[in-house]
């Protein structure tokens, strides 16, 4: 019996709804549009949270640095009208005080100042987000997709507002976020300058011994005592008290910087050394003497004003002490020159003294 050949079934093409229902092509349009703009509007909104939050920063950061340089310049006069060494201990830490003083007073302003920004800025963000959800809604009601994008997005319609406290913490973190990465630039720029200073120092060191090489050459023919009277009087630089009171004074200042540190935390609500981490994994336990700050923004918030207060005060504290000493230094210098050149020329005229007296006594 002949086998009855099957007939070959056609192959069925599976379509989507939303490819066949013009209704649902249209929703689909509709909300990638709207995915665009809400996604245009977070840009939007974010760059400008970055821009004022850098901006408030920026203005307290030029405002400590036109204070710097006006204790700076109170400095130099006060202790060039000082008395003796105690007295210009005193005023170097009088003035050092007086700087921490008015740093601490601008970062309270910026601190108020930021705090008034977020709150406009947050009122800001959800006005325009409340505004561009509604005008979505409106669209899509107009289009008659109202059914559509109800059972689809049934929560759309219940989140018109966004929540304002998250956008204020969201701030907050965000703005703390900025002066961290502000304070820790600030900080490596005030070492890098010192770096550069202490280079420069070296330089002018040299610079000085070939100029009282000079003035040994113009005051003396370079006779067989000249040598020995160069080298006494550099020996007597070397020893000199202005470069031992610049070292004591140096050390006060970083003792100074370090007491200040320890006392803001112990006032501190929560530890900074929380906020510590190890800088070698493979290094005990221990956070180390300075430690090493977590590169992530803690959620408490307050934990991230402390990690942002012990990283803000390290880097001003950095700071104030360089600039004080920059001009501890220069005066010391300023003073070892005057002190080098008054010894150079007083021990030539006693050796000029000493060989006409051998002079006279010969005839």
């Amino acid at each position: 019996m002949k086998k009855k050949k099957l007939r070959k079934q056609p192959t069925r093409v599976k379509v989507t709804l939303s490819e066949t229902d013009p209704k649902k092509l249209a929703m689909r349009q509709m909300l990638e549009k709207h995915t665009l703009e809400t996604v245009a509007l977070e840009d939007e909104l974010n760059r400008k949270k970055i821009e004022m939050v850098n901006r408030i920063i920026s203005d307290a950061e030029s405002k400590k640095r036109a204070l710097k340089k006006d204790i700076q310049g109170q400095l130099r006069v006060a202790l060039q009208n000082a008395s003796d060494t105690d007295d210009k201990n005193a005023i170097v830490m009088r003035y050092a005080e007086m700087l921490d003083r008015k740093t601490g007073e601008i970062e309270e302003e910026k601190k108020k100042a930021l705090k008034d920004m977020m709150e406009k800025l947050a009122d800001e963000i959800v006005e325009k987000k409340t505004a561009l959800r509604k005008k979505q809604l409106a669209e899509i009601d107009a289009a008659g997709l109202t059914e559509e994008v109800d059972a689809a997005l049934p929560h759309l319609r219940h989140n018109i507002v966004p929540n304002r406290s998250k956008i204020a913490e969201d701030l907050e973190k965000l703005a703390k976020q900025q002066e961290i990465l502000a304070a820790e630039m600030k900080k490596f720029l005030a070492e890098d300058q010192a770096r550069a200073e202490m280079s420069m120092d070296s330089d002018m060191k040299r610079e000085l011994d070939r100029e009282m090489e000079e003035r040994c050459r113009r005051i003396t023919s370079l006779g067989s005592k000249t040598a020995d009277v160069t080298e006494k009087v550099r020996e007597m630089a070397r020893s000199s008290t202005q470069t031992r009171n610049t070292g004591k004074m140096r050390d006060n200042m970083k003792e100074r910087m370090k007491r200040k540190k320890e006392e803001r935390r112990r006032k501190s609500a929560v530890s900074s050394e929380s906020h510590l981490v190890q800088t070698d994994p493979e290094q005990g336990s221990g956070a180390g003497e300075e430690g090493a700050y977590r590169t992530d923004i803690p959620d408490n918030l307050h934990l991230a004003e402390d990690l942002k207060q012990d990283i803000q005060l390290d880097a001003d504290l950095h700071d104030a002490t360089l600039a004080i000493l920059s001009v501890v230094e220069e005066h010391a210098r300023a003073q070892e020159e005057g002190d080098t050149v008054n010894q150079l020329e007083r021990a030539f005229r006693d050796q000029l003294k000493g060989e006409t007296d051998e002079l006279i006594a010969a005839y």
